[in-house]
């Protein structure tokens, strides 16, 4: 039941047309130290995929490989009132992985790892569609892994996103911290389907 879920969802992105246009902005180059863009940077781009170990990017005399087009979401910080949402990358990786956190309150410990809240798939021509499920109104951070080849393990990006669940978002789980709540136990993708498709 859930595998039939997460391939209508996965349809539905796909026949999002406009998320499958031209990159609106490059991370890092089109944004400031703190995730901030760069004023003037709000045209659409390309990201030439022949030579991507070639292009490297210079960003305030530091180079970073593995530039990510920002397709869908040209904005690192946003809100939603919903629990499904769907953010379209471009690079040139093998694939990405991507994991959600619930923020904290500042100074009462680490963010609340979130289980099973996102499922990547990659769609061929470098593009990959991240499914984010957020269980409750709050703010998370959404993070990314890559793997430059299929065999090789992932290294972190510097790429961030975060979301903040507004109080129109249903709750879909009463707490993180109840980690033997049947609702929780019930929430997100289905495991070992984190990353689909080469």
């Amino acid at each position: 039941e859930k595998l039939v879920a997460v391939a209508q969802e996965w349809s539905n992105g796909m026949l999002k047309r406009h998320l499958w246009d031209n990159p609106k902005c490059v991370y890092p180059s089109d944004f400031k130290r703190g995730g901030k863009k760069t004023k003037g940077h709000s045209r659409a781009v390309n990201i030439d995929l022949s030579h991507p170990l070639e292009d490297e990017i210079v960003v305030e005399e530091e180079k970073v490989s593995n530039p990510v087009g920002l397709v869908s979401h040209p904005t690192l910080t946003f809100s939603t009132d919903r629990s499904d949402v769907q953010i379209v990358l471009r690079c040139s990786v093998a694939m990405l992985r991507a994991s959600l956190n619930k923020q904290t309150m500042l100074g009462t410990g680490k963010d609340i790892p979130v289980p099973r809240a996102t499922l990547v798939t990659k769609a061929g021509d470098g593009l990959f569609l991240v499914h984010v499920r957020v269980p409750m109104p709050a703010m998370y951070t959404l993070c990314f892994e890559i793997f430059e080849n299929y065999t090789d393990l992932p290294k972190k990006h510097k790429l961030q996103y975060t979301i903040t669940a507004t109080e129109f978002c249903p709750p879909l789980v009463p707490s993180l911290l109840e980690l033997e709540h049947p609702h929780v136990k019930r929430f997100g993708f289905p495991v070992g389907h984190e990353v689909m498709g080469r």
